[in-house]
């Protein structure tokens, strides 16, 4: 009974977002099922040292004194189970009406029912979808412009991006190309590729030191990045050894991310105050990398 009824309410929240386009409370969710498991732990555990002791199945009388602190143990159980699954009907329920609209994949699943709308269109795409590996979450296709997991209608207008090579805030600006949000390049003061190269107008030899320098020192900007970045980038904005360390320390303490100095190269922007977000802007950061050490 456990193994079925959990899998089952587990698969239901799972797919209740594309089933129905609705977006359930998680807080809500989390007590209902949490009141659930307790109330059904405390409901047939009893029934162990009960069976143990003699007492057979299906007897509404028995003689035995001691089996009626169990019996009314199981009763206090089943109270919470029904009190639970109750909740969590409530809250399903109630998405229905007052729920945010779901996004196409608010769990960042990578197999192919997630490519389809919340709620599917007839025939599920208008399109037919490329199918690729269903266990590679590297190849998730997410239009971060359009997107963001978990949350319905937000349109990021300035993406953070840390700078190396600029390899990745090139590709960034050309799949952002033409959408109206802005990239930020983000450098590390000691590893100024990219302001460098708009100083000097092209990539120039540049210095590789600080704490990022293993992931964003190159010895110069990539003339393709650079080809790509001139046009499409404002200025970068550098951030000290210590902005990047905050940054990394705030992503683990506050969010139990570990990052690398690279990684958390860009969110030290915003948090030190070295980019300040324009008024009314909504702002992406990207953080990627998490070849730590150490815990921040």
């Amino acid at each position: 009974v456990g193994g079925t009824l959990f899998a089952f309410l587990g698969g239901l929240h799972y797919w209740w977002p594309k089933m129905f386009g609705s977006m359930y409370s998680a807080r809500g969710s989390a007590i209902a099922c949490l009141v659930s498991f307790v109330g059904f732990n405390v409901a047939f555990f009893p029934m162990f040292p009960l069976g143990a002791k003699g007492m057979p199945r299906r007897y509404w009388y028995y003689l035995e004194e001691d089996f009626i602190s169990y019996h009314q143990l199981a009763t206090v159980g089943t109270v919470l189970l029904g009190c639970g699954l109750l909740g969590i009907v409530f809250v399903l329920l109630k998405s229905l009406k007052n729920g945010e609209r779901a996004p196409a994949n608010p769990w960042g699943a990578a197999t192919m029912e997630w490519e389809a709308a919340s709620p599917p269109i007839h025939h599920n795409f208008h399109d037919t979808p490329a199918v690729h590996d269903p266990y590679d979450f590297g190849d998730l296709r997410f239009d971060p412009a359009q997107e963001v997991f978990g949350t319905a209608d937000l349109v990021v207008s300035d993406w953070l991006v840390a700078v190396g090579g600029g390899g990745f805030p090139a590709g960034v600006a050309l799949a952002l190309d033409g959408s109206g949000a802005v990239v930020v390049p983000v450098e590390p003061e000691g590893c100024p590729s990219l302001f460098e190269a708009q100083r000097a107008g092209g990539p120039v030899p540049t210095k590789a030191e600080g704490i990022a320098r293993t992931s964003l020192g190159p010895p110069s900007l990539g003339d393709l990045a650079w080809d790509v970045l001139r046009d499409r980038v404002p200025a970068c904005t550098l951030v000290s050894d210590e902005a990047i360390a905050a940054a990394q320390q705030w992503l683990w303490q506050s969010t139990r991310l570990v990052a690398e100095p690279g990684g958390a190269t860009a969110l030290a922007a915003l948090l030190s105050g070295a980019w300040e977000p324009p008024p009314g802007a909504t702002v992406g950061v990207v953080v990627c990398g998490g070849n730590a050490d150490h815990l921040p």
